[in-house]
């Protein structure tokens, strides 16, 4: 019994550490398994989809595939789980857009006929940094749901799948939603015809439903994915340089090592170098720092027009490889809101930084940053951009008027918590003498009204409000906090 027991920890650990043979010469071990061992075949264009279309047309040509079934990206769209097709390899990225809260999954096929070395018509060209070049019939699949029960993560409804093809007239985008049932999806051929919008239920905790909106950006996939952004925004360096569970093996590898190892690239990476490469993080992980968290939404989410030639006018440069604070502090600015004094970053003061307030502004009230993909506030990076913001040197800013209950009374990271199930009481004073500066305080806000727009009422009913919110530099001057505006 002693013997087995032996030469089961003998065995045991030199699974893990290097041998020796009888000569006394160390025995290298295999290296850890890859995600994907062998590249699969892939076709052009999926074989589905045509090599030009007329760019931003209202009527797609007949030889696009009106179906999802037709493009044949999934085995079985129809069922429970979906499964693509054998040449689309998955990937995940460490920041993403962010689309009201939806999840994302997402697929891309680069074009190899299964033989031998990929030739220069099957493979990316790698850069650190830049943007990667595509060949030819690349196609990149993206995939979204939406969490219908927020007690119950499993329960996702299918939206829409975008595909985005580089075809010899440029890339071009198209946009295919899913029925009600989650059981095909149609391609969507007319941004007014097809209901861009819709709004869905979504079972909040502890009980009740919220209407969340949501919209399809037909016919605009390319306002994002320009040109000048190297029109894929996801797939490059530092967005893949993470650890990912690949379905078809289960093993847990680096993306840019497995890409690497089936011969993806236009070069033969160092896999001993991989780890020192950038990678972004997401803003909500605050196991990483607040400004690499904070360099990378700004990449993922801002930086496909604020670059060199973005076609903004702004210049800033929002690219997280060059990003630094001190670059966009004190920047000044070519639409201020109407903010005295404002800024594109105003150290330690929010109210008058003005990239601040469009990542905080939604669709309805205009001059919000993205300009598109989302309809709601995005909580977790509006909390980075403050603390970020707050923690800048220089000097305090402006003095706000004090509320009660602080701005963000019960606003937690669930994008679909916008509205109370109980009537709160709110307070607003003076800073500094404590004077209440309502006429008849408080203010009683009803069940399930939404807050911010009783605080944006208050402001024209109240002088005394509005004067400070009108940031006069004799006064107090302050720009209404995200969740209250």
């Amino acid at each position: 019994m002693r013997l087995a027991k032996f030469f089961v920890v003998f065995a045991l650990v030199h699974q893990f550490f290097p041998l020796a043979n009888l000569q006394g010469e160390s025995m290298v071990l295999p290296p850890p398994p890859y995600g994907i061992d062998t590249r699969p075949a892939a076709t052009a264009y999926l074989g589905a989809f045509p090599a030009t279309v007329p760019a931003n047309s209202g009527s797609w040509p007949g030889s696009v595939p009106t179906t999802l079934s037709a493009t044949g990206a999934f085995v079985n769209p129809a069922a429970a789980t979906l499964v693509p097709s054998t040449g689309l390899v998955p990937f995940d990225l460490n920041s993403e857009l962010w689309v009201d809260g939806a999840k994302k999954t997402r697929w891309i096929s680069v074009p190899y006929d299964g033989t031998g070395i990929p030739t220069a018509g099957e493979v990316i060209t790698w850069s650190e940094n830049d943007p990667w070049v595509f060949p030819l019939g690349t196609v990149i699949v993206k995939h979204f749901e939406l969490y219908q029960n927020e007690n119950d993560l499993t329960d996702l409804k299918r939206l829409e799948t975008r595909f985005l093809v580089n075809g010899s007239s440029g890339w071009y985008g198209l946009t295919y939603k899913w029925n009600s049932g989650g059981t095909a999806a149609d391609l969507q051929d007319n941004y007014m015809v097809n209901n861009p919008e819709e709004f869905l239920d979504v079972t909040q905790s502890p009980s009740g439903t919220f209407k969340q909106k949501y919209t399809y950006p037909v016919n605009a996939c390319m306002t994002c994915h320009n040109a000048n952004s190297g029109h894929i925004l996801g797939v490059i360096n530092s967005q893949l340089n993470r650890d990912f569970t690949y379905p078809s093996s289960t093993v847990t590898d680096n993306q840019i090592r497995t890409l690497n190892h089936i011969e993806f690239f236009d070069v033969t990476l160092d896999e001993n170098a991989i780890s020192g490469y950038d990678a972004l993080n997401a803003v909500d992980d605050i196991s990483f720092s607040l400004d690499n968290r904070v360099r990378s939404f700004l990449h993922s989410n801002c930086s496909l027009c604020h670059r060199p030639g973005g076609g903004t006018t702004s210049s800033m440069d929002l690219r997280a490889h060059v990003f630094d604070s001190s670059q966009v502090s004190g920047l000044s600015v070519t639409t201020s809101l109407g903010i005295e004094g404002a800024q594109e970053v105003n150290n330690h003061d929010t109210g008058r930084s003005i990239l601040f307030q469009r990542v905080v502004r939604t669709p309805g009230q205009g001059n919000q940053m993205p300009l598109l993909g989302r309809n709601y506030e995005y909580p977790a990076a509006i909390n980075a951009l403050q603390e970020w913001i707050d923690g800048l040197s220089g000097d305090a800013g402006l003095v706000a008027p004090v509320f009660s209950p602080d701005p963000g009374y019960d606003i937690s990271s669930n994008p679909v918590a916008l509205f109370r199930d109980a009537a709160v009481e709110i307070t607003i004073s003076h800073p500094e003498s404590g004077e209440s500066l309502l006429s008849q305080p408080p203010i009683w806000v009803e069940t399930r009204t939404p807050i911010k727009s009783h605080v944006r009422a208050m402001r024209m009913k109240e002088p005394r409000l509005e004067e400070m919110l009108e940031f006069r530099p004799d006064r107090f001057a302050f720009m209404m906090p995200p969740n209250w505006m």
